[in-house]
């Protein structure tokens, strides 16, 4: 079923800033998220066409633990089709049937399914996403599962790639709208990856771009993904910028820092998700020297990092989604 209307997203120009977490795989990553304090928290990938069944667990922890999911639908080549989309925000949005009298998520609904994010990264060059050539694939795609979610619950807000993957152009943006005008009011946040200290400038970018397609300043921002990485420190092979060989107490004021940053640009009050990737290290300490293994909140056992844990338990307090 094709649907051709278009629902506007919110429409305040200030939105509450809600702080969550990159919850990984392992089973202790949702314990995890709830010590800390963390009300949201972004899901591992999620297969364009993979069955809600095959998330009810996933989604019933979470839930259990108070923790709303923010539904990553992920993959490198944009897909043929919206897939599942719609069924997803059928069984897991607001008002869905998980959540009815007689169901699994029966007394947990506030912690519903609000946002489906379409795609991760994909106007980025690392292989094999499509980089910046990609936007017109992904928009179509994009309408599809927008179109299909609209059927099924119109309650789920989906979320829109809108940066450049950090090459500075307009390639992608240009690709989407292209393809589909309606990109601006479809995509009630767009979706941007700030990392390191100049990560600002990529959201001014993004934000550069989208006005100049007719975007509403008034439609949010979402960092799905941001981090430091450490392993108190012992020097790595790369941090986005940042010291690599930044210590845990380093990494906790540099983290509250950042956001207080972010907070204070003019694009501040638009932000609507701070997501921390990622909630565990994927090694333990000591083991690499590569970077990507060391963006925990805590050790890859769920022990603290210091004042790096610390700081993003503050951040829960002072952020918080529900």
């Amino acid at each position: 079923m094709t649907v051709t209307t278009v629902t506007p997203p919110p429409t305040s120009g200030t939105t509450k800033l809600m702080y969550g977490v990159v919850a990984g795989p392992g089973t202790l990553s949702m314990p995890g998220v709830q010590s800390i304090g963390a009300k949201i928290a972004r899901s591992t990938d999620v297969s364009y066409n993979a069955t809600p069944a095959s998330r009810e667990a996933y989604i019933l922890d979470a839930a259990k633990r108070g923790i709303e999911i923010v539904l990553l639908i992920g993959f490198d080549a944009a897909p043929p089709d919206g897939g599942t989309a719609g069924d997803m925000a059928a069984r897991f949005g607001p008002n869905g049937t998980f959540w009815q009298s007689g169901q699994p998520g029966a007394g947990y609904g506030q912690y519903a399914v609000r946002y489906i994010e379409w795609g991760n990264e994909n106007s980025y060059n690392y292989s094999p996403k499509p980089g910046p050539t990609g936007g017109a694939a992904y928009a179509n795609s994009f309408r599809s599962a927008y179109d299909r979610v609209q059927a099924k619950n119109p309650s789920v807000k989906m979320l829109a790639q809108g940066e450049d993957g950090g090459n500075g152009g307009s390639v992608w943006v240009d690709g989407m709208f292209n393809a589909q005008p309606n990109m601006k009011t479809m995509s009630a946040c767009w979706v941007v990856h700030p990392y390191g200290p100049n990560g600002a400038d990529k959201v001014d970018r993004m934000v550069n771009l989208l006005n100049g397609k007719g975007v509403s300043s008034s439609v949010p921002i979402c960092i799905t993904e941001d981090g430091i990485s450490t392993d108190n420190g012992r020097c790595l092979n790369g941090n986005y910028g940042y010291d690599v060989c930044m210590n845990y107490d380093v990494a906790g004021t540099t983290l509250t820092n950042k956001v207080a940053s972010l907070k204070a640009k003019s694009f501040g009050p638009r932000l609507l998700m701070y997501l921390q990737y990622k909630m565990l290290d994927d090694r333990a300490t000591g083991a690499t020297t590569e970077r990507e293994n060391y963006f925990g909140i805590a050790k890859i056992d769920g022990t603290a990092k210091g004042n790096y844990t610390q700081a993003a338990k503050n951040l829960a307090t002072q952020y918080p989604a529900h």
